[in-house]
């Protein structure tokens, strides 16, 4: 079982994966790593820089809706009835964030807020970091799975399986545990 330690740990996620298992010659490059504060997630994503990155037209910390059509790294983070966040973090420091009930059941768009993202680009390497509310997350997290889109392609840290790639297959995603969030959630 993973689990998402607090700072300074994080518990990394090579994304390293064609979306349906295969390896992919040569890897990604692609990352995605987790830490658990008292207050918020703390989701860094990161990977190679690309000339031909697909980003969308606008300022690097803004909420753009559907992302996914751009190159990102998504997160997703299960609670165990079932609901969960979808997080995406673009290759130049755009994000989107949305709450499910269930698999595709759109629940809240969470815009308001924005969400702290702060990018950086050096020795070729892009690194977006965002600071995700803990009351954005269903808790508790039981499951968490990790996502990439690159020129098209789709990778994961751990394929879901189907016969085309989706991300929302969330019964396949891997068993984890927040243990800072669980044991707060005990002394309230």
């Amino acid at each position: 079982m993973r689990e998402v330690p607090g700072a300074p740990g994080a518990l990394t996620l090579p994304i390293d994966r064609s979306w349906d298992g295969a390896a992919v010659p040569g890897g990604t490059g692609l990352v995605a790593a987790l830490t658990a504060t008292p207050e918020a997630m703390v989701v860094v994503a990161e990977g190679p820089v690309h000339a031909a990155a697909l980003a969308p037209d606008a300022p690097p910390g803004t909420r753009v809706d559907r992302l996914w059509t751009f190159d990102v790294v998504e997160c997703f983070f299960r609670a165990s009835d079932g609901r969960y966040l979808e997080l995406e973090l673009g290759v130049a420091g755009h994000y989107l964030a949305l709450r499910f009930s269930g698999p595709r059941e759109l629940d809240d768009a969470l815009a308001q807020p924005p969400i702290e993202c702060r990018l950086e680009v050096r020795e070729g390497r892009w690194r977006h970091e965002a600071r995700v509310p803990r009351h954005w997350f269903p808790e508790p997290i039981d499951a968490i799975a990790a996502f990439a889109i690159e020129a098209g392609r789709h990778y994961a840290a751990d394929p879901v399986g189907g016969a085309v790639p989706d991300f929302h297959r969330t019964h396949a995603y891997r068993a984890a545990r927040i243990p800072s969030w669980e044991s707060s959630r005990a002394q309230r």
